[in-house]
C-alpha cells in the first residue's frame, strides 16, 4: 500500500515543467537530459531576457538559474521574479560558478530557493529539483 502511494506522488511530480537558465549549451543540454530522465519536461533559455518572457508566457514549475549570462544576469532576473507578482512564488535555483561568501548570501537573501555551485553532482540537482517541486505541490 505505502508502496503503490509513493508511486502515485512521484507521478503526480513527474512531468514537472522546468526552465533551464544557461548560456553555456553543453551545461544546457547535460542538465536537460538528466531532469528529462527524471521524467520532466524541460525549456532551455540563453539569457536572462528570454528567461523573464519564457516564465511570462509559459509560467515553469521550477526555474534553475545560471547568475553569468549576456543581456541580463540571474541576479537581475531573481529581482525581477520576486518583485513581480505573478511570479514571486515561482521556485528558483541557483546554479552558478560564483561561491564567494557575499554571492551566496545574495542569492539567499534575494529569495533563491536553493544555491548550487559548479562543479556540482548532477544527482544532487535532480534530488534537489524533486524536493522542491513536492514542498511546491504540497503548498498548493
Amino acid at each position: 500500500m505505502e508502496r503503490e502511494q509513493a508511486q502515485q506522488k512521484a507521478a503526480e511530480r513527474a512531468g514537472a515543467r522546468v526552465l533551464v537558465v544557461e548560456d553555456d549549451p553543453n551545461m544546457a543540454m547535460i542538465i536537460k537530459f538528466n531532469l528529462e530522465a527524471a521524467g520532466h519536461k524541460i525549456d532551455i533559455a540563453r539569457d536572462g531576457v528570454e528567461a523573464l518572457r519564457r516564465m511570462w508566457d509559459e509560467r515553469p514549475d521550477l526555474v534553475i538559474l545560471d547568475i553569468m549570462m549576456p543581456r541580463m544576469d540571474g541576479w537581475e532576473v531573481l529581482e525581477t521574479v520576486r518583485n513581480d507578482a505573478s511570479l514571486r512564488d515561482l521556485p528558483i535555483i541557483i546554479l552558478t560558478n560564483k561561491r564567494e561568501e557575499e554571492s551566496i548570501a545574495r542569492g539567499w537573501s534575494g529569495g533563491a530557493d536553493c544555491y548550487l555551485t559548479k562543479p556540482f553532482e548532477m544527482a544532487d540537482l535532480v534530488l534537489v529539483a524533486e524536493r522542491i517541486l513536492k514542498a511546491a505541490s504540497e503548498q498548493t
